[in-house]
């Protein structure tokens, strides 16, 4: 359950961060992560 929250928190962050950063770094960051 914590662990879900927190990957969705992870998640939220990442979604925001494509509007200020290249979207093909965030999306390779995330398949790295995750």
């Amino acid at each position: 359950m914590i662990k879900i929250l927190i990957n969705n928190t992870i998640n939220v962050y990442f979604y925001f961060q494509t509007f200020n950063s290249d979207n093909n770094t965030v999306e390779a960051t995330k398949r790295t992560l995750f």
